[in-house]
């Protein structure tokens, strides 16, 4: 029997991760175990993704609105699995790496969370490939392993990778990182890069770049199509 379920209309508040900043939310999966039915409750629609594979496709997921208590919306796990599957079809490179880096840091800060590690081994795999490629940075060690490194791509994974290759190859001791100013997910990309190098050994630089920087531009292989493949494997 199919759960009587309510989706939103499209609109602002139509989507499943971004919904609109005007509302506030928890989120409240329930499920059947042992003959009854139970309910966990998230604080984010980031949980409710990064848990999607503890949920069979009929169990539900209702916005509750956090204002006055009410039921916003009912779902199935499945309708959410295909409505986050269409935004992501229709998201900008620069969003789905936003979504990308916010599920990192939910990961890793939130309690709900049982498996880590799923995530985290698909990121490792990610950041050793994206790693291997050349051109858009600019680095060098001085002695006492300080690493000063420019980046010359609009792409904070890029750049991220970089950094972590750096650490895998070489003792350092010091970060200073430089970024363009207008890079997208800069902000995000400080507070993922603090969850492998701590604040007090990293300094996060920014410059408004010009013609004589020779920025580059050329497409990172497999950027986004990697990422996008991690967020299918959470929904799946």
């Amino acid at each position: 029997m199919e759960p009587n379920t309510t989706t939103p209309d499209q609109g602002d508040e139509s989507h499943p991760f971004f919904i609109s900043k005007r509302l506030s939310f928890k989120y409240l999966v329930s499920y059947a175990y042992a003959n009854k039915s139970e309910q966990i409750e998230y604080r984010s629609p980031l949980e409710v993704i990064l848990n999607l594979r503890s949920f069979r496709g009929t169990d539900t997921i209702t916005y509750v609105n956090m204002e006055n208590g009410r039921n916003a919306f009912t779902m199935t796990v499945d309708r959410f699995k295909v409505m986050m599957a269409q935004l992501v079809v229709s998201s900008s490179v620069d969003e789905i790496e936003s979504l990308y880096l916010r599920l990192l840091l939910t990961n890793h800060y939130s309690p709900s969370i049982p498996d880590r590690g799923y995530l985290k081994g698909h990121d490792r795999q990610l950041c050793m490939q994206l790693g291997k490629v050349r051109g858009g940075i600019d680095h060098h060690i001085l002695g006492g392993g300080i690493l000063y490194l420019k980046s010359r791509r609009m792409s904070v994974s890029y750049l991220r990778a970089v950094i972590l290759a750096s650490q895998r190859e070489y003792d350092i001791q010091f970060y200073n990182i430089n970024t363009p100013s207008a890079i997208p997910n800069r902000r995000l990309f400080r507070e993922v890069i603090r969850l492998s190098i701590p604040d007090r050994i990293l300094r996060v630089h920014s410059y408004n770049h010009r013609s004589e920087d020779h920025m580059v531009d050329t497409p990172i292989p497999g950027f986004p199509g990697r990422i996008i493949r991690i967020i299918n494997t959470l929904i799946k």
